[in-house]
């Protein structure tokens, strides 16, 4: 469901062509005319939409609803996998940001005579 939404930009509950390509692009790797064989393949009421309905069942059918939790699951690591490198790289430059400790010589000079 939440996938669906996602896609469905102008919130007709249905993906039109331009709103589907998105999807199989970015998720499925297709080009253009892949993108239109798979949008008429699940267009099975053929008016130019596909509905909640029609998506599921293609998903379904076509084993890809775990590739794409899949990928939602890589883009969520990778999106957390960055943010901790940001915090970790704003603690460095905090640490490297401090004021540098004078150094002491616990050894005594030689006395001059």
């Amino acid at each position: 469901h939440s996938k669906f939404k996602e896609l469905d930009d102008d919130g007709s509950q249905s993906l039109d062509r331009e709103e589907f390509s998105e999807f199989a692009f970015e998720v499925l790797g297709t080009d253009k005319r892949g993108a239109r064989h798979l949008f008429d393949e699940i267009d099975v009421s053929n008016n130019d939409q596909v509905s909640f309905a029609e998506f599921d069942n293609w998903l379904q059918g076509s084993g890809l609803i775990d590739k794409i939790i899949n990928k939602d699951n890589d883009n969520k690591e990778n999106e957390e996998e960055t943010q901790e490198n940001e915090q970790d790289d704003d603690e460095n430059k905090e640490e490297t940001n401090e004021e540098p400790q004078e150094e002491t010589n616990d050894e005594e000079a030689p006395e001059e005579e």
